[in-house]
């Protein structure tokens, strides 16, 4: 997520618990180790497709056989025999195709050109061969599929990756002595370089709804609802009606599903925001003075008051904001924004009864133009300008200060509960330290048990730096997305009519990736922060915490559905030993069948089996040429001499014996002592 900070994934075995204990059983490696075991996984699945069309055409094989068989009446001199219906050579063929074609593809197409050959001899022959050419194919499509199967168990597009625990799990120590500068930049530094990286990933992942690479939160959409016509937060003080504010509500993000906190169902929480903005009235508010001594302007100058109730910060008294419109003091390079910030019981800030929140934090942000100037008017009416100088082709902003005011709520839920009406049980909104002490009010009350409450505890440390007051605080003129189109004093980009809706849309998309990083760090280990200021686990459940994140696309690594993986290996090894067992399992089980005639007839199909053999074949058409002296030949499956003797190959010219010299050869084997000479059918 930061581009400062480089994350370490978890490999080996662990639960998604998103998708419950069996779904989720995943197993991570990394991109290189992974490709090789998916390699495996692909070439496992080969030789297990190999053994299953070993066992297709085997039954297929001995089912056809045993069609054509019959047992006839014996006697008890003369055992009844088997009786085989003859056949076109075709039926043969097919056979033989059954028998040897390791490959169900080539025995497809050999099935294919069987058809073909036949046609001008038989009717019907694609017919005919048609149920072995469908078998084959649809045998090799669904292998086709089981491959593609094997690919879905490995998520590698966006997976899911459990991170590695740092060793310094931990939540950062951002309390600081405002009397102790170097201790109150660390905390800066810190709060800084980690809002800079989430607006980036704001800016990337959320704004514009994409998810590019890079983007490695579990949700990338948190808004759930964006009201442009929402309830003002402040009655009557919207500048355009009690209507016309803009709330952005997050809906309900899952401690698990959103913030990647892996946990059990029951151990999840559910966490809610709404910030609600508007562009505010000043008139009645805004009271142009004179300086006096010590007001911090020189004296005489003419100073814009604007009393939204008294800030400690503000040296002119009891005002929140004053600025000085002396021309000299407004010739500033750019925009400037300075706030106001208060919450119940917090703050520098009192506001004024009309600002004042009780169930929020309030933030007032005022924004100074200076002399920024604009090649076409604007309407927007945060950044209006309509005002055109004399003798100039330029306009500039309508006040010298506008003012947008802005409350954050918080609350936390728990996602199995319903109050009477049946609604989400919550803590109900609040500023965030409340809705943080209202925890408490439910952990106490046993509504949340214990590994739910030390979640949202992880969850409420992170929002008071969240809020719009740091987002902006932090970053201060380059917080606005028009600051970017700056140069000088000119803005070059002609701002539209909801620029002001715009920049808080910017701003809360901040915050919620400024909430995922620290929720990530939390585990990950604190970005560019000292060691010794990180508050490790005070507890076995926020320890557990350390080892339950996850990350999605996280480059490195690749993720594996462990029941995927145990599904393709242990059903790819029964039918790889069934397949490599299949003529054992047969030879054993003929012998057991109950009935004699049941006996005979697998016996007879047992043995076609064996002489449709390659080898063996190649054997018959040996001895059909009155070569070698071969011993147990039918009864093998590679048949052999009894000794090594040489062989003719077979000549293309070599007219074939006779049933005599083969009655004669056979004769002459069954008595080795006699000598009887065999033509030497290599002079042919």
């Amino acid at each position: 997520m930061s581009s400062s900070f480089n994350y370490n994934g978890y490999i080996g075995f662990w639960v998604n618990w998103d998708k419950g204990r069996i779904l989720g059983s995943t197993l991570t490696l990394t991109s290189h180790n992974g490709a090789i075991f998916l390699a495996f996984l692909v070439v496992f699945v080969g030789f297990v497709a190999a053994q299953s069309w070993k066992i297709v055409r085997f039954l297929v094989h001995q089912h056809r056989l045993r069609r054509q068989l019959s047992v006839g009446e014996g006697s008890p001199k003369n055992p009844p025999q088997v009786a085989h219906e003859r056949q076109i050579a075709l039926f043969y063929q097919q056979q033989l195709v059954l028998r040897n074609e390791a490959s169900d593809q080539a025995a497809a197409w050999t099935f294919f050109r069987l058809a073909r050959f036949w046609s001008s001899r038989i009717d019907y022959t694609l017919a005919k061969s048609a149920p072995m050419l469908v078998l084959a194919t649809l045998h090799a499509a669904i292998w086709v599929a089981a491959a593609l199967f094997v690919s879905r168990v490995a998520d590698t597009s966006s997976p899911e990756i459990l991170l590695h625990s740092s060793n310094t799990c931990g939540y950062p120590n951002l309390n600081y002595d405002d009397s102790q500068l170097s201790q109150m930049l660390t905390v800066y530094r810190k709060v800084l370089s980690d809002m800079n990286d989430a607006w980036s990933y704001g800016e990337s992942c959320y704004v514009d709804y994409t998810v590019p690479t890079g983007c490695m939160m579990p949700d990338q959409e948190l808004y759930a609802l964006v009201s442009q016509n929402a309830t003002c937060p402040f009655p009557g003080l919207c500048m355009f009606g009690d209507t016309a504010a803009l709330e952005i509500d997050s809906g309900l993000i899952n401690s698990d599903l959103t913030l990647g906190i892996n946990a059990k169902p029951s151990n999840r929480v559910n966490y809610h925001r709404v910030t609600t903005c508007a562009p505010l009235n000043t008139t009645g508010y805004k009271i142009l003075v004179n300086s006096t001594q010590g007001s911090g302007y020189p004296v005489g100058n003419l100073v814009e008051d604007f009393d939204f109730g008294p800030d400690l910060n503000i040296e002119a008294g009891n005002v929140t904001f004053d600025y000085d419109t002396v021309p000299e003091n407004e010739w500033f390079e750019g925009y400037q924004m300075f706030l106001a910030h208060g919450a119940p019981g917090t703050g520098d800030w009192n506001p004024i009864p009309a600002l004042n929140r009780s169930d929020a934090e309030v933030t007032l942000v005022f924004l100074v133009a200076n002399s920024i100037s604009y090649l076409t008017p604007v309407d927007d009416p945060f950044f209006a300008a309509h005002y055109k100088p004399s003798n100039s082709t330029y306009y500039q902003s309508d006040n010298n200060v506008t003012v947008l005011g802005c409350i954050d709520q918080h609350e936390y839920c728990l996602p199995d509960e319903t109050d009477v009406q049946g609604n989400p049980f919550c803590t109900g909104l609040w500023a965030p330290y409340d809705a943080w002490t209202a925890i408490d009010f439910l952990y106490n009350n046993s509504y949340m048990n214990e590994a739910q409450y030390w979640t949202a505890q992880r969850i409420a440390a992170s929002t008071p730096w969240s809020d719009l007051y740091w987002v902006i605080g932090s970053r201060m003129s380059a917080a606005l997305n028009a600051s970017s189109s700056v140069i000088g004093t000119w803005q070059t980009s002609a701002l539209p009519n909801d620029q002001w809706q715009i920049e808080v849309e910017t701003w809360v998309a901040t915050a919620f990736a400024y909430l995922q990083q620290t929720i990530v760090q939390y585990a990950a280990g604190q970005n560019n922060y000292d060691p010794n200021l990180v508050i490790p686990p005070g507890n076995d459940y926020e320890q557990a915490m350390c080892g339950e994140q996850t990350l999605k696309s996280l480059t490195g690594y690749i993720s594996f559905s462990f029941l995927g993986v145990a599904l393709i290996i242990v059903v790819g090894s029964v039918i790889f030993i069934l397949g490599s067992a299949m003529e054992s399992i047969g030879n054993w089980r003929w012998p057991h069948l109950r009935h004699l005639d049941d006996r005979q007839i697998a016996q007879y199909c047992r043995k076609a089996w064996t002489l449709d053999n390659n080898f063996q074949l190649q054997r018959k058409a040996f001895e059909g040429q009155l070569q070698g002296n071969w011993e147990h030949g039918d009864e093998s499956t590679i048949p052999r001499t009894a000794t090594a003797e040489t062989l003719n190959y077979f000549h293309i010219d070599a007219p074939g014996p006779t049933f005599k010299e083969i009655k004669t050869a056979r004769h002459r084997n069954s008595h080795p002592v006699e000598e009887i000479p065999l033509p030497n059918y290599a002079e042919h």
